[in-house]
């Protein structure tokens, strides 16, 4: 897995499945393609975000749930150390400081000892359907 290679789009990804007020919160397929779409206008396949979210998944940034993904508390404690006393940055500026992140320590943070999950690509392309028939 070839951690060197994260870009915007893992960024886009963990972003948009981070929830401030309920962390706890599984973010569904559909949400995460809406948002996706709407920032950078263009529908995610089942590949590209099963490819990135296994990356992100084997930093600890993300967990897989059935029917979707959550950020775990490691993302939640780098975001907090790094965006502390500060007003909450802009969509744009936020993706830009995880997508530093991952790029300049992406290769160094210790992954996960647990094994690594696919998304259900069955939930995952209902979502889309719907999305796309919208």
């Amino acid at each position: 897995m070839e951690f060197n290679r994260f870009t915007s789009t893992d960024a886009l990804i963990v972003y948009s499945v981070y929830r401030p007020l309920n962390v706890e919160e599984v973010v569904g397929f559909k949400d995460i393609i809406l948002f996706y779409d709407y920032i950078n206008h263009d529908v995610l396949s089942y590949e590209e975000l099963n490819e990135r979210v296994n990356r992100l998944q084997a930093i600890g940034w993300l967990e897989v749930k059935q029917d979707g993904l959550r950020t775990t508390q490691k993302y939640h404690q780098w975001r907090s150390e790094t965006f502390k006393n500060k007003k909450p940055p802009s969509v744009q500026k936020e993706i830009k400081e995880i997508t530093t992140c991952l790029q300049l320590n992406g290769s160094v943070l210790p992954t996960t000892a647990c094994a690594v999950v696919s998304l259900d690509r069955a939930n995952f392309e209902k979502a889309r359907q719907q999305y796309l028939s919208r």
